[in-house]
């Protein structure tokens, strides 16, 4: 019915990871937080990507399970990697990927343009997938940190936005082709 309590959420995250899911994909959520919920995602976060939906108010509002630190926020883009003019954004959000007019199944067996931060959450939980298929070994924290460290830059394309977009879009080339770059930052010198 498109409603579920957020206990019955973290039952199934945990469900999943208990049963080996490696990425976990949450294209739901609310703007109220939950301890039981972000316990959940806390303990299923040490064997599991875990994506979430950014939520489509155009909001920069947290909006939970996005939110939660283990969780990876995405935000949608139309076409032209501006943000959806429905997408939730903010500081909280990490990553954007195509989430306007996106050509999926329907019930009958047919096709139609949807939209949606959910549409782009598959595609971030898809790539993680594809990463973790490359390098079966690496730990869900490594797999994040690539879908991170290779995103596009988006900032040209939303100006007004600084900050409120995460990393950029996701790159699936540049996240399969590189391997792992430590980043540093030099905070000071003496």
């Amino acid at each position: 019915g498109g409603i579920a309590n957020y206990s019955d959420i973290a039952r199934a995250v945990i469900y999943a990871s208990s049963n080996g899911a490696q990425v976990i994909n949450l294209s739901l959520g609310g703007y109220a937080d939950s301890a039981v919920l972000a316990d959940a995602i806390r303990e299923a976060a040490t064997t599991a990507v875990i994506v979430g939906g950014a939520g489509n108010d155009d909001s920069g509002a947290p909006f939970y399970p996005a939110a939660y630190p283990e969780v990876l926020a995405v935000a949608a883009t139309d076409e032209n990697d501006q943000k959806a003019i429905f997408s939730n954004h903010g500081p909280w959000v990490d990553l954007t990927a195509p989430g306007a007019n996106i050509l999926t199944t329907v019930v009958g067996g047919s096709y139609a343009a949807e939209s949606g931060t959910s549409l782009a959450t598959a595609y971030v939980a898809g790539l993680a997938g594809l990463i973790k298929s490359q390098h079966p070994l690496w730990t869900p924290a490594q797999v994040k940190w690539q879908l991170l460290n290779t995103a596009a830059s988006i900032g040209a394309a939303n100006p007004t936005m600084p900050g409120e977009l995460g990393r950029g879009r996701i790159d699936a080339a540049a996240a399969l082709a590189s391997d792992p770059q430590a980043q540093a930052v030099i905070a000071g010198y003496t």
